[in-house]
């Protein structure tokens, strides 16, 4: 393979895809911001699931702003149970399974949703993409990063290489905590 052809394909793509939340979901951004303003304003808290191919790590850096409660995603409602309440809002930052179940507890408990997610399995493991009800999603920002994730076409290999939801997902959860910093 050529110097540079795979890293061009893996920036391009990504640029793409960054290029598209910009032209499309900037907005949705801005509104999530601003739930997740209000709800903390109330005296309500924001339960952050970060998921897959993220740094979950970040929240542990030196300034990093403690405005969300942070749990690191597991799946199932049981997880959530006793974390979420009524009035908070809980964002999932997703990975590639589509979290049916959690999604509605959260509503039966009264809380709101924000899902940045690309839609997969409802069960954890691999199948087929499944879209969440959208009854019980307040804002769903679209990553267009697809299931499966891998980009980079490697010549006489079988599969693709190179996830591009790491970038993509950190970016996504920076414009939400941006968005809500400014909203406060």
């Amino acid at each position: 393979v050529e110097p540079g052809n795979l890293g061009r394909q893996y920036i391009s793509t990504v640029r793409g895809y960054l290029s598209s939340i910009r032209e499309n979901e900037l907005g949705l951004f801005e509104r999530a911001g601003k739930l997740c303003a209000e709800t903390i304003r109330a005296g309500n808290k924001v339960v952050a699931s970060v998921i897959g191919h993220f740094m979950v790590a970040q929240f542990r850096m030196p300034s990093y702003p403690d405005i969300f409660t942070i749990k690191a995603n597991e799946y199932g409602r049981d997880y959530l149970e006793g974390i979420i309440e009524k009035g908070d809002t809980w964002l999932h930052v997703g990975y590639s399974y589509t979290p049916e179940e959690e999604l509605k507890l959260a509503k039966e408990i009264g809380a709101n949703t924000v899902c940045v997610m690309t839609p997969g399995p409802t069960e954890v493991g691999e199948g087929a993409p499944v879209a969440p009800d959208m009854n019980n999603v307040d804002i769903y920002i679209d990553p267009y990063w697809k299931h499966g994730d891998s980009v980079v076409e490697v010549p006489g290999y079988d599969t693709k290489i190179l996830p591009p939801s790491g970038v993509v997902m950190i970016t996504s959860y920076w414009m939400v905590i941006g968005e809500t910093l400014n909203s406060m």
